[in-house]
C-alpha cells in the first residue's frame, strides 16, 4: 500500500510534470502565433487600405485573445502545482492604467462604449510591485466589461485606501452598465472553467479561467475582490493590493495656478475627472455641458486661458466651436486642447480639412500624468522640471537608425522574416542563422553587436549556443528571443551568460529599448519631438507669427522692443507722479499685447489700475524682473 509521503511525492511530480508539458506546448503554440502578430504588425505599418487595415486589426485583436487563452492555461497550471510568483519591480500605476485602456479602447469605439479613468492623484507616482500581474488583473476584469457591456460607459477607478512609510493599499474597480448577475450567478464567478451560464459561455466565449487567475493574482498581493451586481444594471469589480512606493506625483503648478480653465463635454463623468484632477491643482475650473453655453460664458467677458473641448458634441462639436471663438477676435485667445477618444487620426484629419489650429489633443481616457504632459508643452520654462517626469523612451527619443550588426538565430522561418523586417526599417544589418551550430560557427568567424537568440531549436537549442559562444566571446551582448515563459528558462539562460530575455510575441518597442540599452552608441535617435515650442508664458511666438504673418518681421518688431525699452525702468521710476508715467505705461500696455508679450501685458494693466504709488513701485519691480526675462527669451 502506496504510503502518504509516496502518494504526496508523485502528485508533485505528477504536478511538476504537467506544468512542464503545458510549457512545452505553450511554446510551440506561441512559436506560430509570434509569426502571426508579427506579420500583421508589419502589415498595419504598410499603409494599407481602409478595408485591409480593418481586416488586420480584427486579426491582430484575435491572435491578442488567443495569446491570453494560452496565458491563462500555463498560469493555471502554476496555481495547482503552487508555483504562481510574483516579481517586484518600480511602475508608473497611471501609465499602467492607460496601457490597459489603450488595449481595449478601439472595441469600446466599435460598441460605442464611453471607456474613463478616475484617477487618484493622491497615489505616488512610482509604486514597487509586479506590474505585468496587476496589468494581467486589469486586462481580465476591463476584457469581461467589455465583453458584457453593449452600451453605456465603463469606469476604472483607482483610488488610495492607506499609506505609511513604507507600504500602500490601494483600491481599484471596474464599473460597468452591462447585463449585470443575480446573486447564483456571483456565486459561480471564481471557479475554474466555469461562466454564469452554458449560453453566456456560447454567446460571449472565455475559457473561465480568467477570474480565478485574477483572485489568486489579488490574494498573492494580501488584497481581497468583491463583487456587486443586479440583473440588467451593470456590474462592479473591486480589489485592494499591498504595494510599497517611492515617491508621489508632482505637479508643478505655478505656471496654472492663476490660469482659469474652461472644460468644454457633454459627458458628465469625463467633466467630473478632469475637474477633480485640475481642483486637485489649485487651478480654477469652469465646465460647459455643450459648446452654446460655452460660447455664452465667453460672450459675458469671462477670460479662459485655457480650453479643454471635446470633439464629438450634439449640435456644435469641438472643431465649430474653435471655428465659432476664432470669429469673435478675442483679445488675447486661449490656449485650445482638443479631447477626443479613439478616433484621433480622424479628428486631425478633420482639423487639416477644416484649417483649424489646436494647440494640443488630449486622449480619452486620461490620467493625472496624461494632462499634465498635454499642458506642460505649451511652458518651455517649465520643460526642465518635469524632464524626471511620465516621459518614456518612445515619447522622448525617435528612433532614426541604428548602425548595428546583428545576429538573429531562429529556426522558424516566418519569425526570421518577422525580426529582419523591423530590425532593417531602421538600417540593421541583419545576418540568421538557422539553429545553434550555424550561430556558433558563424560567430567564430564574424564580429556581431548583439545576437538575437531563440531558445529552442533543432541540432543546437539557445542555450548550448551561448554557452559555446562565450567560451570565445565574452563581450557581445546575447538576448534570450523566445516563446518560453518558464521561470527556469530565464535563470538558465543567464547562466549560460546571456544578458536579457525578450519573450515572443516580439514587442517592437522593448526590443528597441533592449538594443538602447546594450549597444546605446550605435542607435541615433531623433530629438525632434523634445524640441520646445518657441511660444511661452513670457513670449507667444506662435500668436505673435499669425498676427504678422512671418517670423521675420515678428524677429523684427521685437528686436525694436529690446531696443526702445530694454532701459526704460529707471525712466519709468523717476517719472511715477507725473502724468507721462500713465502715457508710458499705457504705450507699454499696447505693445506688449501687440507682440503677445502676455504676463507683461498682465503687469501693465495692474499698474494702471493701482492709485497709490507705493503699491505701484512695487509692481514697477516686478515689471523689471519680467522685462528683463523678456528680454532673455527674446534673445535666445
Amino acid at each position: 500500500m502506496q504510503s502518504f509521503e509516496e502518494a504526496s511525492i508523485e502528485a508533485k511530480n505528477a504536478n511538476e510534470a504537467k506544468s512542464k508539458f503545458l510549457a512545452t506546448m505553450s511554446h510551440e503554440i506561441r512559436t506560430p502565433l509570434n509569426g502571426i502578430i508579427g506579420l500583421n504588425k508589419l502589415a498595419l505599418d504598410s499603409n494599407p487600405n481602409t478595408k485591409i487595415r480593418e481586416f488586420l486589426v480584427k486579426s491582430e485583436i484575435s491572435s491578442k485573445a488567443l495569446l491570453n487563452v494560452i496565458n491563462d492555461i500555463l498560469d493555471y497550471s502554476k496555481i495547482e502545482a503552487n508555483m504562481l510568483s510574483l516579481e517586484k519591480t518600480t511602475f508608473e500605476l497611471d501609465k499602467l492604467f492607460l496601457n490597459v485602456t489603450d488595449l481595449f479602447d478601439y472595441q469600446a469605439y466599435k460598441k460605442e462604449i464611453d471607456l474613463h479613468i478616475d484617477f487618484d492623484n493622491n497615489i505616488p507616482r512610482i509604486l514597487i510591485g509586479d506590474p505585468h500581474r496587476i496589468t494581467q488583473i486589469l486586462n481580465n476584469l476591463v476584457g469581461n466589461a467589455i465583453k458584457f457591456t453593449d452600451t453605456g460607459s465603463i469606469e476604472v477607478n483607482a483610488t488610495l485606501i492607506e499609506k505609511n512609510d513604507n507600504n500602500l493599499v490601494l483600491k481599484c474597480s471596474i464599473k460597468d452598465t452591462g447585463i449585470g448577475m443575480d446573486v447564483n450567478e456571483q456565486e459561480k464567478l471564481f471557479k475554474s472553467f466555469s461562466q454564469i451560464d452554458d449560453s453566456t459561455t456560447r454567446v460571449y466565449g472565455g475559457s473561465g479561467l480568467g477570474l480565478t487567475i485574477t483572485k489568486e493574482l489579488i490574494e498573492l498581493m494580501n488584497g481581497k475582490i468583491e463583487v456587486s451586481s443586479k440583473k440588467g444594471l451593470g456590474t462592479i469589480f473591486s480589489f485592494t493590493i499591498d504595494l510599497e512606493y517611492e515617491d508621489a506625483f508632482e505637479f508643478n503648478n505655478t505656471l496654472f495656478k492663476s490660469k482659469n480653465f474652461l472644460v468644454i463635454d457633454d459627458n458628465e463623468i469625463d467633466i467630473r475627472i478632469i475637474e477633480n484632477i485640475l481642483k486637485s491643482w489649485e487651478i480654477k475650473t469652469y465646465s460647459c455641458l455643450n459648446a452654446k453655453d460655452a460660447l455664452l460664458k465667453i460672450e459675458e467677458g469671462v477670460h479662459f486661458d485655457y480650453i479643454l473641448v471635446d470633439w464629438i458634441m450634439p449640435e456644435i462639436d469641438g472643431v465649430d466651436f474653435i471655428k465659432e471663438l476664432q470669429e469673435k477676435n478675442l483679445k488675447t485667445c486661449p490656449k485650445i486642447i482638443m479631447v477626443t477618444a479613439y478616433e484621433e487620426d480622424n479628428l486631425k484629419q478633420k482639423l487639416k480639412d477644416e484649417d483649424v489650429l489646436v494647440n494640443n489633443i488630449l486622449r480619452k481616457p486620461f490620467t493625472p500624468s496624461s494632462i499634465y504632459d498635454t499642458l506642460i508643452e505649451f511652458e518651455e520654462s517649465n520643460k526642465e522640471n518635469y524632464k524626471n517626469s511620465n516621459n518614456d523612451y518612445e515619447k522622448e527619443k525617435n528612433i532614426n537608425s541604428i548602425n548595428a550588426n546583428i545576429l538573429v538565430v531562429e529556426d522558424n522561418k516566418i519569425n526570421q522574416t518577422v525580426c529582419q523586417e523591423i530590425l532593417k526599417r531602421v538600417g540593421v544589418k541583419v545576418t540568421l542563422a538557422n539553429n545553434g551550430i550555424e550561430a556558433v560557427n558563424i560567430c567564430k568567424s564574424n564580429k556581431f553587436d548583439m545576437i538575437l537568440m531563440d531558445l529552442h531549436m533543432p541540432k543546437m537549442n539557445g542555450f548550448d549556443a551561448s554557452l559555446s559562444i562565450r567560451q570565445f566571446d565574452d563581450k557581445t551582448p546575447i538576448i534570450a528571443l523566445t516563446a518560453a515563459v518558464m521561470p527556469e528558462d530565464k535563470i538558465l539562460s543567464k547562466k549560460v551568460g546571456m544578458q536579457d530575455h525578450l519573450a515572443k510575441p516580439i514587442e517592437f518597442d522593448e526590443l528597441f529599448k533592449c538594443i538602447n540599452k546594450y549597444i546605446p552608441n550605435l542607435v541615433v535617435l531623433n530629438e525632434s519631438k523634445k524640441q520646445v515650442s518657441s511660444s511661452n508664458i513670457h513670449l507667444d511666438f506662435e500668436e505673435l507669427l499669425n498676427r504678422v504673418g512671418s517670423s521675420e518681421l515678428a524677429n523684427e518688431l521685437l528686436n525694436e522692443f529690446i531696443n526702445e525699452y530694454k532701459n526704460c525702468i529707471n525712466e519709468f521710476k523717476s517719472s511715477l507722479n507725473n502724468e507721462s508715467f500713465n502715457n508710458d505705461i499705457h504705450k507699454l500696455k499696447g505693445v506688449s499685447g501687440n507682440l503677445s508679450l502676455k504676463v507683461l501685458y498682465e503687469i501693465c494693466i495692474k499698474i494702471e489700475k493701482e492709485t497709490e504709488n507705493e503699491k505701484r513701485s512695487k509692481l514697477l519691480d516686478d515689471l523689471s524682473v519680467e522685462l528683463d526675462e523678456v528680454i532673455r527669451v527674446i534673445q535666445s
